[in-house]
């Protein structure tokens, strides 16, 4: 193999060792960042669940008020039609 040959194989091997070593770099640089995502996928999730549970404790506090609204209409309807009496 002549000189100018192997020099220019040599170089093109250079070349491809930084090409891997770029790859390489950029490949830990996403690895980084799906380990970033992940974790915030995850803290995400933990929120969400937690929100579930508050809204199921609001619908709950909603319902409890709800049938107290109902029971206090009951307890004045019932009133009024004791008064209505009375003054009838």
């Amino acid at each position: 193999m002549a000189s100018g040959e192997f020099e220019a194989l040599a170089k093109k091997v250079d070349q491809a060792v930084e090409r891997i070593e770029e790859l390489k770099q950029t490949r830990d640089g996403l690895q980084l960042e799906l380990k970033a995502s992940l974790e915030r996928a995850g803290s995400l999730e933990k929120d969400l669940a937690g929100k579930h549970e508050e809204i199921a404790g609001l619908r709950k506090d909603l319902e409890q008020k709800t049938e107290n609204m109902s029971m206090a209409g009951e307890r004045i309807r019932g009133l009024v039609s004791r008064l209505d009496a009375v003054l009838a």
